[in-house]
């Protein structure tokens, strides 16, 4: 009996320990993007899964990211609910950026916001940005909504890369490549 939980207990861990596969490059508009860095998406002591970003210039200026083609995927290990998303994008953009700014987004933001659904483990969220194609929101492979409001896009990427981000390691690991 105690080796069967032993064995039990290491495919549990193994499943855990294994890192979401990302592609070397995907497609944004007609721009091709290149993984640049991938890290844990961890948020105190809970292992959410793994994130991605992707650019044109890997070596590009870290401080200005939607001034070219920008994608971050993350692909998740656990069910979260699309309202938490919502929640937490809300509160991270508000507390990275002034109050008049965030007055200036905050309808296009609630309306962008809406199209988060909940996720399984396995789901993949992606956030976008480009001149021509927008800021986008996809789930597995699927538009769920896009803004062409260029201050929502820059602002938006505050809650991964902004002075106070959703996580500072994931931040560092994202940019330091």
């Amino acid at each position: 009996m105690p080796f069967r939980y032993f064995l039990m207990a290491t495919a549990f861990v193994t499943g855990i320990a294994q890192a979401q596969e990302f592609e070397q490059t995907t497609k944004l508009a007609e721009h091709s993007l290149n993984k640049c860095s991938e890290s844990k998406l961890e948020k105190y002591i809970f292992d959410l899964g793994d994130a991605a970003l992707y650019r044109q210039d890997c070596s590009a200026d870290k401080n200005a990211l939607t001034d070219s083609p920008v994608y971050v995927e993350f692909a998740y290990t656990r069910s979260l609910a699309g309202e938490d998303f919502a929640e937490t994008a809300e509160k991270l953009i508000s507390r990275n950026i002034s109050e008049q700014a965030f007055q200036k987004i905050e309808a296009d933001l609630n309306s962008f916001n809406e199209a988060y659904k909940s996720i399984e483990d396995g789901d993949r969220y992606a956030i976008a940005y480009s001149q021509q194609s927008g800021l986008v929101l996809s789930l597995n492979g699927e538009m769920l909504t896009r803004s062409d409001n260029q201050q929502l896009a820059q602002h938006y990427f505050t809650i991964w890369f902004g002075d106070k981000p959703f996580s500072n390691q994931l931040k560092k690991n994202l940019l330091d490549n």
